[in-house]
């Protein structure tokens, strides 16, 4: 039986430390600023506009990261289609920077299109697909609508643990602190262990501060990067790694 233990560190703990947040520099855009390229991408251009994307929303510059999000959409169906995994990406993109910008209803519509290609191209039971019903349900409960959040969780996102965390987590977002989970002790995590991180991942987000996961063991670090929460949950396996990662974060 899957047993969550998760060691939550909070105010004064050594794992945050308070200290300028650094530059970012980012590479150039694969095309210039506001425009996309009618000639077909190669992979290379699309990896680099993707790379921008993910620096941008990263450093919470979250305008800048739709817009290149929108770039990214663009690229990917001129240069490859929209029955794809990658198409998939790039909707969840736009979703991802819409939701940061408050603009619920554009990232509603951009996750429902990402779920339905990517139950259709990887079948209904993929990590990508639990991991874009949990976004879904972040959005519905972010709108108020329970209901639709609890039946889309209900049946395939159960997990046992996953509602002893949600206070603790909560509370510790709402205290307006980074906060450090660590993952050393959780061997297995399902959609609603997900959604329970990604909700406090989102408090924190608004707020300028992040959630970091430490010690992932690889079977959860590779379910949270096929579910695409990478990004919204960084993972680090030093306690050095994550003092480095929360420096951005310091203020």
């Amino acid at each position: 039986m899957y047993a969550l233990r998760l060691c939550i560190i909070g105010l004064l703990s050594s794992v945050i430390i308070t200290l300028a947040a650094p530059t970012i520099t980012l590479p150039a855009p694969a095309t210039s600023p506001g425009a996309v390229s009618t000639a077909t991408p190669s992979q290379d251009e699309l990896e680099a506009i993707n790379k921008v994307f993910l620096q941008l929303y990263s450093a919470g510059n979250y305008l800048a990261a739709l817009d290149q999000a929108e770039q990214y959409e663009q690229a990917v169906r001129t240069g490859l289609g929209t029955d794809n995994t990658t198409y998939g990406t790039a909707l969840s993109h736009i979703a991802l920077a819409s939701e940061s910008l408050g603009k619920y209803t554009k990232a509603e519509e951009f996750h429902s299109r990402a779920l339905s290609l990517y139950e259709r191209e990887l079948g209904p039971m993929h990590p990508k697909v639990a991991g874009t019903l949990t976004l879904l349900a972040a959005i519905f409960t972010q709108l108020g609508r329970y209901a639709e959040a609890d039946r889309t969780l209900i049946g395939r996102l159960d997990i046992a643990g996953a509602g002893k965390i949600d206070t603790p987590l909560t509370e510790l977002a709402d205290s307006n602190t980074n906060i450090v989970v660590d993952m050393s002790g959780v061997d297995f995590i399902a959609s609603l262990g997900m959604r329970s991180l990604v909700m406090a991942a989102k408090i924190l987000s608004r707020n300028s501060r992040t959630l970091v996961l430490l010690h992932p063991t690889q079977l959860v670090a590779d379910a949270l990067t096929t579910a695409g929460l990478q990004t919204l949950l960084p993972m680090v396996q030093s306690e050095t790694e994550a003092q480095v990662l929360l420096k951005r974060y310091a203020g």
